[in-house]
C-alpha cells in the first residue's frame, strides 16, 4: 500500500510547476448558531405541541392512580395462625438382647519338633577393610554384616574373626 501512495505522490509532485510550495489549507473557525431572543413572539408550534403532550401525560397518570385507589380497597392480609405446639415423646428404649458369650479359643496345638539343620561347612578365606567397613571372603563369596551365606547370617566382622548366627547358634570363624 505504501508503494502505491509513494507513486501517487511522485506523480503529483512531478505534475506541479516549480515554484514556491502551496500554502497549507487552514480550516475556518466554526460559525456560531444565531441567538434568538426569547419572547412571546417567537413561540414555535412544535413547542406548543410538546407542552400539550406533557400536560396530557401527567393528567393521565394522575387519573390512573386515582382510579386504582378508588376501585381496589386496601385490605391487610389476615394474620397467620400460630403453629400448633409439637409434642415430642422419647422413643422407648431398645430391648435388651443378651449377646452370646464368645467361646474361648481352642488350645494351641503342640508344635512338631523340627529336626535340627546340619551346620553348613563355612571356610573363612580372608578379611578386608576400607572406608565403607569390613568385608569377609567366605566360601569364595564376599559378605558384609547382616548378609547371609549358606543359611547363616553374618553378625560381626572384626580383625581376624567373623561371627555368624545359624538357627539360634553362634558360629565363630577365625583366619588360619
Amino acid at each position: 500500500m505504501s508503494l502505491i501512495t509513494e507513486a501517487l505522490r511522485r506523480t503529483r509532485d512531478a505534475s506541479r510547476p516549480a515554484g514556491p510550495p502551496p500554502l497549507p489549507v487552514v480550516a475556518a473557525p466554526p460559525i456560531p448558531a444565531p441567538i434568538i431572543p426569547a419572547g412571546p413572539s417567537h413561540h414555535s408550534p412544535m413547542r406548543a405541541v410538546l407542552v400539550v403532550l406533557l400536560v396530557v401525560v401527567v393528567m393521565g397518570a394522575g387519573y390512573a392512580g386515582f382510579r386504582a385507589s378508588r376501585s381496589t380497597p386496601v385490605v391487610a392480609p389476615p394474620a397467620p395462625e400460630p403453629p400448633a405446639p409439637v409434642v415430642v415423646e422419647d422413643p422407648p428404649p431398645p430391648p435388651v438382647v443378651e449377646q452370646p458369650k464368645p467361646e474361648p479359643p481352642p488350645p494351641p496345638e503342640p508344635e512338631l519338633a523340627k529336626p535340627p539343620r546340619e551346620l553348613p561347612k563355612l571356610t573363612l578365606q580372608g578379611i578386608t577393610h576400607d572406608k565403607t567397613g569390613y568385608e569377609a571372603l567366605i566360601n569364595n563369596w564376599n559378605v558384609r554384616v547382616s548378609q547371609e551365606i549358606e543359611g547363616a547370617r553374618v553378625t560381626a566382622i572384626e580383625n581376624g574373626v567373623v561371627k555368624l548366627e545359624f538357627d539360634g547358634q553362634e558360629i565363630v570363624l577365625r583366619l588360619r
